[in-house]
């Protein structure tokens, strides 16, 4: 009992140890340390990595070496106030000062700070910490309904969209929970370094890279974007795409039939049909995307001229005025089986035809004049069809192009 006392003793004072001799960053070194490690970022063989700090370097650095041992608030004071100074933008630490400033100011609810922050952040467009800057000014702005949201999500779409995909960048260090909150590092003297990455490879990630929250990837980015204006074209696929590649195939078949509905409502039925292909592909049971692919099918059909007969003979006319097809009868493949294409085209055709849609083609157009029930409608539009004729047009298509 006495050795498992004594042992258990010196378990603590090794502990204890471990915390006095190990080496640590002081507070008055933190701010300077930060700097330097944030420009010394992992992955980037930089010319910045100096031997030597320029005469405007070494005066900020020993400023900031000051401001450490001051009162947190005063600190912060005092850091603002170098920020605003002329002569130091011309320091290579200037960029990380300002971005460890940004990255404060957002932690403590100054958003109007943080944007006329950002304008100086902008202009230094050889920084890597530019773009993690403008998502901490995104990711400040929290009420998601307001107009200013929506500005500032679009302006970073924006900005990912036109920038060179070579480009490094990093992420905005965004840590917490949504239980006791989210905040953004400030303080980069210790821990692991900073990871870069060039735009593409952020663009094409499916899952937050290191640094990266799931609300400032880019995936996460442009799910806000579908929530906040629907469906832009680009912005959407791009979005199934990752969720595609994620292997989320139901959350990208959601986006898939979002783009089909978007360009059928525009009477892009080829680009309509090739999203329900696609969000049919990721969830098979899709049930609205069922009956959104039959829709878009009898508009392809709706939409398509007459095919001329591969024959250059014309059509044998019948002079019997019976219709093909019973009038109100709903046909079955049963009811379709043993006809020819050329058959299976003038019933198609017929459903048409009672309608007083004018034809095209000169064999369907001498077919049906010759029926005396035949009238031209020069108002005709699609419109006129009843769901027993769209299910039996679309019903003969598919027998025709299955043979």
């Amino acid at each position: 009992m006495k050795k498992l006392r004594i042992g258990s003793f010196i378990v603590v004072l090794l502990l204890v140890c471990s915390f006095v001799y190990c080496p640590e960053v002081s507070a008055k070194e933190s701010l300077v340390v930060s700097m330097e490690n944030l420009d010394f970022v992992e992955g980037v063989d930089s010319a910045m990595k100096r031997q030597e700090k320029s005469e405007v370097d070494e005066k900020l650095m020993k400023a900031i070496a000051i401001i450490n041992e001051m009162e947190a608030n005063k600190k912060w004071k005092e850091i603002g106030n170098l920020v605003a100074m002329e002569d130091f933008k011309y320091s290579n630490y200037y960029d990380e000062l300002l971005y460890i400033y940004i990255a404060h100011l957002a932690n403590e609810g100054e958003r109007k700070k943080v944007e006329g922050l950002w304008l100086k952040m902008s202009r230094m467009q050889n920084s890597i910490h530019v773009f993690p800057a403008m998502l901490i000014r995104f990711f400040s702005q929290k009420d998601r309904k307001s107009s200013e949201y929506k500005k500032e999500l679009d302006r970073v779409l924006e900005y990912i969209e036109i920038t060179p995909k070579s480009t490094m960048i990093h992420g905005p260090m965004i840590g917490g929970n949504f239980l006791f909150g989210y905040s953004i590092k400030e303080d980069f003297s210790s821990g692991d370094p900073i990871k870069v990455y060039t735009m593409e490879e952020y663009i094409e990630s499916p899952k937050p890279l290191k640094g990266f929250s799931d609300d400032t990837q880019y995936l996460g980015i442009l799910k806000a974007s579908n929530e906040a204006f629907g469906v832009q074209p680009l912005r959407t696929a791009k979005l199934a795409e990752l969720y595609d590649k994620s292997g989320e195939g139901k959350k990208a078949a959601e986006y898939y039939y979002e783009l089909s509905k978007y360009h059928f409502g525009r009477n892009q039925h080829e680009l309509s049909k090739k999203y329900i292909e696609k969000a049919l592909e990721g969830n098979k049971g899709y049930k609205e995307a069922k009956e959104l692919q039959k829709e878009i099918d009898l508009a392809l059909v709706l939409k398509s001229k007459e095919e001329p007969v591969s024959s250059s003979k014309s059509i044998s006319l019948s002079k019997e005025d019976s219709y093909l097809i019973p009038t109100g009868k709903k046909l079955s493949k049963k009811d379709l089986e043993g006809k020819s294409n050329k058959e299976l085209r003038l019933m198609r055709n017929e459903i048409f035809a009672r309608h007083g849609r004018p034809f095209r083609s000169d064999d369907l157009h001498d077919y049906f004049t010759k029926k005396s029930w035949y009238k031209v409608n020069p108002d005709y539009t699609d419109d006129l069809l009843n769901s027993i004729d769209r299910h039996n047009i679309l019903l003969i298509r598919e027998v025709e192009t299955s043979k």
